[in-house]
């Protein structure tokens, strides 16, 4: 069993102790949330997680963009012709509109010679008139609905 003798004592010194164990343990908990929000990225973290959730709040388009082509049996020795498809999806969650020139689509010969690359003059790509129209000037996409032109 525990004796004090001077009980006025035992508390000024208990209490000074409780002092130095609160302000240590303030202390490594600050160092702490220091060191788990900045050297483990927290920071970046919580900032993208936010910018991602403002996106989603007010909503953008996030448009898909594939292309498929392959060339097709010459008609002269100095024509090339390529048949391909065009897609667009829209994979955000708002409506949008693409701008579309005539000459948007455009193929170009690629030479690679001793490392060396080079490329041969634009040729304007010319639409399947059966399909989207490269002369209209946009094409509007809805969520998750998908276009296609043909060329």
């Amino acid at each position: 069993m525990l004796r004090v003798s001077d009980p006025d004592r035992f508390q000024k010194i208990s209490s000074g102790v409780q002092s130095i164990v609160v302000t240590v343990a303030v202390l490594v908990g600050g160092a702490w949330t220091l060191f788990a929000f900045h050297a483990q990225l927290q920071v970046e973290n919580a900032k993208a997680q936010l910018m991602k959730l403002q996106r989603e709040i007010a909503g953008e388009a996030n448009v898909e963009l594939s292309l498929s082509a392959h060339p097709l049996p010459a008609q002269t020795r100095n024509t090339l012709y390529i048949a391909g498809n065009l897609a667009f999806i829209n994979r955000g969650s708002h409506v949008t509109a693409i701008a579309i020139k005539e000459d948007s689509l455009q193929v170009r010969r690629v030479i690679v010679q001793d490392g060396l690359v080079s490329y041969g003059q634009a040729v304007n790509v010319q639409v399947d008139p059966g399909h989207i129209p490269f002369r209209t000037t946009s094409i509007s996409l809805f969520p998750g609905v998908e276009k296609r032109a043909s060329f």
